[in-house]
């Protein structure tokens, strides 16, 4: 009977028991000065008690963030949620930058992510490979299905 309430136990507590990781992400690592790209700091199956953010970027400029996401949900029959901070950055400047570790308090511990490293490459040379002819003419075409709508409409636009 014991092993029966200790396998019970087990299965009300077996979210608690999950893998609990903090991690940077982003999209790239090699960017162009003037750029804008986005880094997230993301806690894997589990809530925050406290965000505490990286002191100081160098390197970048911060646009935007933190903007905090929470996501939860069922995946092949299995609960997952995390807990995100997006920041938006700017590359001023040529070189290699390291992007700085932040951390969380979950359950009274502390969780801190990996840096990463970026590098920011000069821009006049990216931009003349890709528009090497600046006087070339250019012709857009949008159109809007349907052309008036009302407020809460869905509309397409091509």
């Amino acid at each position: 009977m014991q092993r029966l309430i200790g396998i019970f136990l087990l299965l009300l507590t077996g979210d608690a028991l999950s893998a609990q990781r903090f991690v940077l992400e982003t999209d790239t690592r090699n960017v162009v000065a003037g750029a804008r790209f986005e880094i997230r700091y993301v806690l894997h199956d589990a809530v925050a008690e406290r965000f505490v953010p990286p002191q100081t970027i160098t390197g970048f400029r911060v646009i935007m963030g933190p903007n905090e996401l929470r996501s939860s949900g069922f995946r092949n029959g299995q609960t997952y949620r995390f807990q995100s901070w997006t920041y938006v950055l700017e590359a001023m400047r040529p070189g290699r930058f390291t992007v700085p570790e932040a951390a969380v308090r979950v359950n009274g511990s502390t969780l801190t992510s990996k840096p990463i490293a970026i590098q920011v490459d000069n821009a006049r040379a990216d931009r003349q490979a890709a528009f090497p002819d600046a006087d070339t003419e250019v012709f857009l075409r949008a159109e809007m299905e349907p052309a008036a709508v009302y407020l809460g409409q869905q509309a397409i636009y091509r």
